[in-house]
């Protein structure tokens, strides 16, 4: 018992260094506004106050402005109740002379949240994997990465796509062990809403494949069964409660999204290179790719299950997809976790292993 709580104030007081971490200075810039994604996204979300809640814009997924425009119809509402704004165009006229609140609420919302929260989800997630010493230390290195607490800064959907991801590979890796209509539900749920947040999740649909398949005994069971359809049918239900004008505006919705999909070819090398590299950092990037690969090596079937994803969605972004680091963040919780499984399962046992050998044949 003195153990349990001992291990889970050190997974708190982690958490608290990384929700520390992405505090300071979350309000950098602000009254003014130094990057051009952010305001896409606010301006979406104030838009729905006029009653239209089809975007028109489909290039950035809609769920990051949506969940905002809920947030700020209940700040509308206490400001209202406080008796500090007089109505909707008072609401609208304190954004333009001082939109700071706006933007803090959305970073809050949207960046700090889950990626706080997906520092313990990589934890939950290493624990399928490595020993508790090599997850706490994947949820120290998610804690304090550059990269992390930069974009956790900003108002993006690459932090909830990070959060649903966990959520959807922790169930499927769930699935593995106890192939239940709940897992397969709550996996479906959880890759539909990472999907709404940033169409590339779709890739989860393969490791969910591979999630079923290890959970069956032979080739007939994989196909005959049904729980595949609770999946599927629980993705397309959540994605569209979260963009429901993906249906009902969907010639729009496909040009958007199939136009968007167009970008060139940017190299092999350049997310390793410049985003991971520098974000990361090359030790920890170096290590955690050698971490993947014994994890691979230690347990095929079951480390296929995230690693197909892994390397479909690099595959992705090396063809059609965008040069900004950000596009990574997806991938840091892996990395963190292969880091950590080579230094505490691979390396640190073997060490423990040659000392005790080395003191036996001494003695």
């Amino acid at each position: 018992m003195r153990k349990i709580k001992k291990d889970i104030i050190i997974l708190l007081v982690i958490i608290a260094v990384g929700a520390v971490l992405r505090l300071w200075g979350i309000d950098f810039g602000l009254p003014y506004l130094y990057h051009q994604d952010e305001p896409i996204v606010v301006n979406h979300a104030l838009a729905y106050g006029t009653g239209d809640l089809n975007p028109h814009f489909f290039i950035i997924p809609p769920l990051t402005s949506y969940i905002l425009f809920i947030c700020y119809g209940l700040y509308f509402v206490i400001l209202t109740l406080l008796g500090l704004v007089a109505g909707k165009e008072a609401f609208a006229i304190s954004f333009f002379k001082d939109p700071s609140a706006f933007y803090l609420i959305g970073r809050f919302i949207a960046g700090f949240l889950p990626s706080v929260a997906s520092i313990y989800l990589t934890y939950r997630l290493a624990l399928k994997f490595c020993s508790q010493r090599a997850a706490r230390y994947s949820a120290i290195i998610m804690s304090i990465l550059f990269i992390n607490v930069l974009n956790a800064h900003y108002i993006y959907a690459d932090n909830i796509l990070v959060f649903f991801t966990l959520l959807a590979i922790i169930k499927l890796m769930d699935l593995t062990q106890a192939p239940r209509t709940r897992n397969y539900i709550l996996a479906g749920i959880f890759t539909g809403i990472a999907i709404a947040a940033k169409y590339n999740a779709a890739l989860l649909v393969v490791p969910f494949l591979l999630a079923h398949a290890y959970s069956k005994k032979d080739i007939k069971s994989f196909i005959c069964d049904h729980k595949p359809a609770l999946f599927f049918t629980a993705m397309v239900v959540s994605f569209i409660v979260c963009n429901p004008y993906s249906v009902l505006d969907w010639r729009f919705f496909l040009g958007s999204v199939t136009g968007k999909i167009r970008h060139g070819y940017i190299g092999w090398s350049h997310h390793i290179v410049y985003s991971l590299f520098e974000g990361v950092g090359t030790g920890i990037t170096v290590l955690g790719i050698i971490g993947l690969l014994g994890l691979l090596k230690d347990s095929f079937s079951k480390a296929m299950i995230p690693l197909s994803f892994i390397a479909l969605f690099y595959i992705h972004l090396v063809f059609v997809s965008q040069p900004f680091s950000r596009y990574v963040l997806v991938l840091v919780p892996f990395i963190a976790i292969g880091a950590a499984y080579f230094l505490f399962d691979i390396l640190y046992v073997k060490m423990i292993i040659a000392t005790g050998t080395a003191y036996l044949v001494g003695s």
